[in-house]
Formats: structure tokens, C-alpha cells, sequence
């Protein structure tokens, strides 16, 4: 019988691990229900296509988790809540990435193709448990002195984080001006009625592009890394073990998709780290 709030989470950690386990072999066989390789995943969905649109669906799947995290800093659960300089620097970590990821991302890329509401509500539900296993470890269960974030682990995961960070806005501002650049053609194309064109695909160039596919997917690897680093949490790193799994399939997954669509796609190009995978 289920007594107390940290055999709550004992549970949820083990489910967090579960998810870990299973994402990587469906993403593999299933492919990504998204983005380029929509076409082939091989899931059709049950009654109907039932879709919302895709920035408002970005936007409400990616806010849980900056929710279910700041709400553990909250006295809601009952318990003491540490809050000293190292927890709080904890914590920007978590709301910075997510504030990026949740609004301002979707915000500067608002065209997004409309998302299926069983993809939105299966990241909303492990985003949930994510934010809470986190979060209520920072807060709550974890022990950090006010300097610990001054520690090496502190400063090498900070570090990381934010160079991770960086690195995920770069990239992202490099596939945005792809996509700029694709609409402002698809508008002359539709005008002139070349309408080959308006699916036209180019291969990212510079930045991180020129050594793996998808260096977003890296950079975020990075970031949650050092987030693991400089916390020392097993929901941290569980969190990191989830992130490979989910992210290393699809880099994969687009790797392929652009060596079989360019013939001089570049052939050192690595899919998610370089010289490596």
C-alpha cells in the first residue's frame, strides 16, 4: 500500500525508466508521426484524424513540463521546499530551456503542420511525470548547500547546459531560415504555377550541420546532460537515458531520410555525434 509521497515517486521513477525502455524500439519500428518523415509512419490513426493545430499543440505539450516542475517549488505537496542560491540556479536551468522550448521557439517558428492529439497527450503525460520527478528533487527530496552549484560538477554541468543551450538555438535559427527561405519560394512558385518546387527539400549548411544531421537533437542531449551533472539525480540522468532514446532514433531516422534524398548529401556527415553515430 502506497503510504507516502517518496514511494510515489520511487514509482514514478521506475515508470520514467519504463518509458525510457520501450520509446527507442517503437520509434525504430513505428518511425516519427511528424515533420519529413510523417509520410512513413506506420501507425494510422483510429477514428478519424483527429488533429489540433500544430503550434498550439507544441505550445500546451511543452508548458507541462515547465508547469509540473516550478509547481514543485510551491508549498501544494506539503514538505519543506529548499530554496537557496544553488536550488534556484537548478531550477532556471529547467525554466530557461523550457520557456525557449514551450513559447518562444514555436512563437519564431509558428508554421507547424497540424499534430495528431495522441501525439500531444502521450507527451503530455510523460512531460508531467518528467517535470514532477525533477522538480520534486530539486525542491524537495535532494540536499544542496547554497555553494554546491559553486562545486565542480556545478559549474562543468552549468557549462554544459548552456553551452548545449546556444548551440540548440543555432541550429534551430539555421532550419528557420531554411524554412523562411522555402515559403518565400513556395509564394513565387505558386505566382509563376511551378509547383514542383513548393515541396522542395535543401541540405542544412553550417554551424553544427556541417559535422551531424541533427544538431539540435545533440545539443539538447548536452543540455540535459550537464542539467544531470550538476544536479546528480537519478531523475536527471533517467531523464538523459530518456532524451537518447527518443532523440537518437530520429536522428537516425532523418539521416537516412536525407542520404536517400541527395545524392551529394555529405558523406562524412555523422546523424547525431560527430565522427561517431
Amino acid at each position: 500500500m502506497i503510504t507516502s509521497e517518496s514511494q510515489i515517486y520511487q514509482l514514478l521513477l521506475g515508470l520514467h525508466l519504463g518509458l525510457s525502455v520501450v520509446v527507442t524500439p517503437l520509434i525504430l519500428w513505428f518511425g516519427s508521426p511528424y515533420g519529413k518523415l510523417a509520410d512513413s509512419f506506420k501507425v494510422h490513426w483510429s477514428r478519424g484524424n483527429v488533429t489540433i493545430n500544430g503550434t498550439l499543440g507544441w505550445v500546451i505539450m511543452e508548458t507541462v513540463s515547465l508547469v509540473a516542475y516550478t509547481l514543485c517549488f510551491t508549498p501544494w505537496l506539503g514538505g519543506p521546499v529548499h530554496l537557496n542560491a544553488t536550488t534556484l540556479l537548478l531550477a532556471a536551468m529547467w525554466v530557461v530551456h523550457y520557456i525557449n522550448r514551450s513559447w518562444v521557439y514555436p512563437l519564431r517558428n509558428p508554421h507547424r503542420s497540424p499534430m495528431h492529439v495522441g501525439v500531444m497527450l502521450s507527451a503530455v503525460f510523460f512531460n508531467v511525470i518528467n517535470g514532477y520527478v525533477n522538480g520534486r528533487w530539486v525542491s524537495h527530496f535532494g540536499e544542496y548547500p547554497a555553494d554546491a552549484i559553486l562545486s565542480w560538477h556545478g559549474l562543468a554541468g552549468l557549462a554544459l547546459f548552456v553551452g548545449g543551450l546556444v548551440g540548440n538555438v543555432h541550429s534551430d535559427n539555421i532550419l528557420m531560415g531554411i524554412q523562411r527561405s522555402k515559403r518565400q519560394k513556395t509564394q513565387l512558385a505558386t505566382k509563376g504555377h511551378d509547383t514542383a518546387s513548393q515541396s522542395r527539400y535543401v541540405i542544412p549548411r553550417n554551424g553544427l550541420f556541417e559535422w551531424v544531421s541533427s544538431p539540435h537533437y545533440l545539443c539538447e542531449l548536452l543540455e540535459w546532460t550537464g542539467y544531470a551533472i550538476a544536479t546528480r539525480s537519478t531523475a536527471a540522468w533517467l531523464f538523459v537515458l530518456f532524451a537518447m532514446a527518443n532523440l537518437g532514433p530520429r536522428a537516425i531516422q532523418c539521416h537516412r531520410w536525407y542520404k536517400t534524398h541527395f545524392a551529394n548529401y555529405p558523406p562524412a556527415r555523422k546523424a547525431i555525434i560527430p565522427y561517431l553515430l
